[in-house]
């Protein structure tokens, strides 16, 4: 089975420095394709700096402007869309999702939980259709790092208005190994018909 629905892949911090699982041509762009899933033919780049920690989101929010209008330029705002959002690179979707952009599947990898993407997500969750978010355990220390200085005490790894998906023996990157992908079925709601909502 052949998905029709483009993917969009978002990159995380410092997602320009070496290889790029999010590019075209990447392992993990052709396990997928191999599994069925299409991803557009462009790859969306932003500047993946690290933002948020003094509470000033400008990047988030520069970037989350920049998917709208990559959506429109590719004329991919005319079908449905799914995205892939790895660590930080999940809240400049949530910013554009509370903007409206429309979101048939979002999957979130080991995305930190910070305080102010929370507070966005009854929003940005009206234009999200589907979403599930893949988190790590332990060894995943770097979600934790990116919780850090947004105003609460304690350490969270599941999002709030998702299905959660635990796959603890994995590391922060570890989650974007593309056979691992395939062998737990992560690339399905990407395929398949849309399930309904995993939102409460």
């Amino acid at each position: 089975m052949e998905s029709k629905t483009p993917t969009i892949l978002v990159s995380g911090t410092w997602g320009l420095n070496g290889g790029g699982w999010w590019l075209p041509g990447s392992d993990f762009c052709e396990e997928g394709r191999g599994q069925g899933v299409t991803f557009t033919p462009y790859p969306f780049i932003w500047s993946t700096a690290i933002d948020g920690v003094l509470g000033k989101n400008s990047e988030w929010t520069d970037a989350a402007g920049c998917l709208i209008a990559f959506v429109v330029l590719h004329k991919l705002h005319e079908s449905p869309i799914n995205i892939i959002a790895h660590s930080h690179g999940f809240s400049p979707v949530v910013y554009a999702a509370t903007m409206g952009l429309h979101i048939d599947t979002l999957i979130s990898v080991a995305s930190p939980i910070r305080k102010e993407i929370v507070e966005l997500l009854p929003i940005a969750t009206k234009s999200i259709k589907t979403w599930r978010h893949i988190r790590g355990g332990r060894r995943d220390l770097m979600q934790i790092l990116g919780e850090l200085f947004d105003g609460r005490l304690g350490l969270y790894r599941d999002m709030p208005y998702a299905g959660n998906v635990r796959e603890l023996s994995e590391t922060h990157s570890g989650l974007l190994n593309p056979r691992l992908w395939t062998a737990r079925r992560w690339w399905d709601p990407l395929i398949c018909a849309p399930l309904a909502s995993q939102k409460p």
